[in-house]
């Protein structure tokens, strides 16, 4: 059995980061979705600006997660990892 000892401190929870990045996520694959279906005349709605609002603005979100990510505590997903070229 193994020795009790105290329990280690647990991170918090990083709800901005969690916010962003589902919102981030949400409307990125939410207008893919919309860009594979017809639209007025054409085949797909890659041409809807709609289609082209949620690519902007996911991609948006998910670059202003990165960012949140740097700046707090306890992040959610630790971008340093990149740098390990193993």
């Amino acid at each position: 059995m193994p020795p009790r000892g105290p329990v280690p401190a647990c991170g918090g929870a990083d709800w901005l980061g969690n916010l962003i990045f589902t919102a981030g996520a949400g409307a990125l694959l939410a207008s893919i979705t919309y860009g594979i279906q017809p639209y007025g005349s054409r085949s797909t709605g890659w041409t809807n600006p709609y289609v082209l609002g949620g690519l902007a603005t996911g991609a948006a979100l998910l670059v202003a997660f990165c960012v949140a990510q740097t700046k707090v505590a306890d992040p959610m997903f630790q971008l340093g990892l990149f740098r390990i070229r193993a």
